[in-house]
């Protein structure tokens, strides 16, 4: 447990100071880092190995100890503990930066917010977190980075071991199943919380056992996608600038695009049909037919079509009904809301219409109309909309997002409040921004 008292954090190699100003201590009065053991179903290989359809679950492979950071709000406790919202952070990102740019908004809604790093991210498990304490010992712990070293270049990219390794032949699974790995993580972190969490060992429990919703942006709304779909104890939450399926975010993002480009040109016999990109031939939706494709452009369209038939057990499209329209057995209808905002460069707004039809989900969303003329080059894509608060020029319109987010968890998940205007509950999607 970190009491706030004045302190800087610093993870390991790369010494990187951590803003504890976005948490200051009007707002946050703890942060704690602990750890859970949890049943991991993933290889080596960052596969989990396929099942009969009757089968309960896959086999279990090993346990892992997953580290968790905690930040309780300024004031009283209350009597059963703080109510819970359990971040899930982006594609790229860990568990240390990202939370702090929602917490202090949770925090002033009475949550505590609790997080974990997605399988793959946070670095190596060498890493380690180190607490500069102002007229104390400075304390070091480990950093719980989940990341592996896949190609053996000595080091651990930001999100190497989310996915199975290119140029192998399970590539085409790709982060199919550190999503399902890390939906699991996250329904074992619930029921971590629900036997009693003492933060600071006074005899007490810190965390509510009963009010766990979630709330999860990018990845962290698709593979929140999945455990809203699956986890009866998480009956609230809000996915923020969610899509799918993956392998679409991929080829309509410029942003990914590339990732793609890489993947054709590792093919045996390459499948790229151009020199720096590639031409699929695929109109977007209400666009007239391609008749003439570009010649290969059938083949990438078969490799796309695999792709994308391989990751249906972790794409959020196809979860989505489980929501509200079909629940699974023992599981009820689920109280969400998906944020999401015109012309994301990341995950393009086709793929976040496809996700909100396929679980009639258009009347929960909230769309953020952006408006790229009013805000520095850096803030033109407005996938990152909800953790804006960590930059001035764009503090207003991530603050109203995240209270949108606090006031919805208030509600129980009953009520979805505007904000600012810029904020349309239900909108009509856009036309292919």
């Amino acid at each position: 447990m970190f009491e706030r008292g004045g302190g800087l954090v610093e993870i390991d190699p790369r010494f990187v100071p951590l803003p504890l100003v976005l948490v200051p201590p009007t707002d946050i009065r703890t942060i704690a880092f602990g750890r859970f053991s949890a049943r991991s179903f993933l290889t080596a290989d960052r596969a989990i190995p396929a099942t009969a359809t009757r089968d309960e679950a896959p086999t279990i492979q090993r346990s892992e100890e997953v580290d968790v950071t905690v930040y309780l709000p300024t004031g009283t406790t209350p009597p059963g503990g703080w109510p819970v919202a359990i971040f899930g952070h982006g594609f790229g990102n860990d568990r240390h930066f990202v939370p702090m740019t929602v917490a202090g908004t949770m925090a002033r809604f009475g949550y505590a917010t609790v997080a974990i790093n997605v399988v793959g991210h946070g670095g190596g498990p060498e890493g380690t977190l180190t607490v500069l304490r102002t007229g104390q010992d400075a304390v070091t712990l480990p950093a719980g980075g989940r990341g592996t070293d896949q190609n053996g270049d000595g080091r651990i990219g930001s999100t190497e071991g989310v996915g199975t390794r290119a140029g192998t032949p399970l590539a085409l699974i790709s982060n199919r199943d550190g999503l399902r790995q890390t939906t699991a993580d996250l329904m074992q972190l619930a029921r971590a919380i629900r036997r009693g969490v003492d933060v600071d060992g006074d005899g007490h429990v810190d965390l509510d056992r009963e009010r766990i919703v979630y709330f999860g942006q990018s990845f962290g709304g698709m593979y929140g996608t999945l455990l809203m779909a699956v986890d009866p104890l998480v009956r609230v939450g809000v996915l923020n600038v969610a899509g799918g399926p993956i392998v679409e975010i991929a080829r309509q993002s410029p942003v990914f695009r590339g990732v793609v480009v890489d993947q054709l040109k590792r093919r045996q016999p390459p499948l790229m049909n151009g020199d720096q990109d590639f031409a699929e031939a695929i109109p977007l939706p209400g666009e007239a037919p391609v008749l003439e494709p570009a010649a290969g452009a059938l083949d990438i369209q078969a490799y796309l079509d695999r792709a994308e038939w391989l990751s249906q057990p972790a794409n959020p499209v196809a979860f989505a009904p489980y929501l509200k329209e079909a629940p699974l057995p023992g599981v009820s209808v689920k109280a969400v809301l998906y944020q999401w905002a015109v012309g994301d460069r990341t995950v393009p707004n086709p793929t976040t219409v496809a996700l909100l039809r396929a679980g009639v989900l258009q009347a929960v969303s909230s769309l953020y109309r952006h408006d790229p003329a009013g805000v520095p080059e850096r803030f033109k894509n407005p996938h990152g909309f909800l953790v804006w608060t960590a930059f001035p020029e764009v503090y207003a319109i991530g603050r109203a997002a995240q209270e949108q987010v606090a006031r919805f968890f208030i509600s129980g998940g009953g009520q979805i409040e505007p904000v600012l205007p810029q904020f349309e509950i239900g909108a009509a999607p856009p036309a292919n921004p």
